[in-house]
């Protein structure tokens, strides 16, 4: 039966079937487009290097933990890519957003080792699928990694 549930937390299939609907949706904006994909692990960095590119200003802000982070600034460009932290992921699926003046896209990727569950990493794991096979090609590849990973 379609609504069974199938997932651990109770996600059932048609759950998952409305928000990969929702992803094809999301990544019209690449359909046959040429598009750079950003990768890495959650709270890597991904979507802040997708705000820098469209030109986004930042400022530091100190958390309750005592770290750092980048907070984006406001401002009257159209878009912006959510950012999450290195805890929590925010994005699910990939987010598209065309350069006009380049003739690609650039897409920020779901963060790899998604911290929410199993839905959600099957829902962005599908959500890259949908991505790649709607683009015309994959011009680039970004992927993003802590310092301490290369060290370790």
């Amino acid at each position: 039966m379609l609504s069974s549930t199938f997932l651990s937390g109770g996600a059932s299939v048609a759950a998952v079937l409305d928000e990969l609907n929702r992803a094809i949706d999301q990544v019209a904006p690449a359909k046959d487009q040429s598009v750079v994909m950003i990768m890495g692990s959650t709270g890597v960095g991904k979507s802040t290097l997708v705000n820098a590119l469209l030109g986004h200003h930042f400022r530091l802000k100190k958390e309750e933990s005592g770290d750092q982070c980048l907070e984006l600034l406001p401002s009257d460009m159209p878009e912006s890519a959510r950012m999450g932290t290195a805890e929590t992921s925010c994005t699910l699926m990939p987010q598209v957003f065309p350069l006009s003046e380049t003739g690609f896209a650039i897409c920020d990727l779901p963060g790899c080792f998604d911290t929410r569950g199993q839905r959600e990493r099957i829902i962005s794991t599908m959500s890259i699928e949908i991505l790649s096979h709607s683009v015309r090609e994959i011009k680039g590849v970004v992927m993003m990694l802590e310092c301490a990973t290369l060290y370790d």
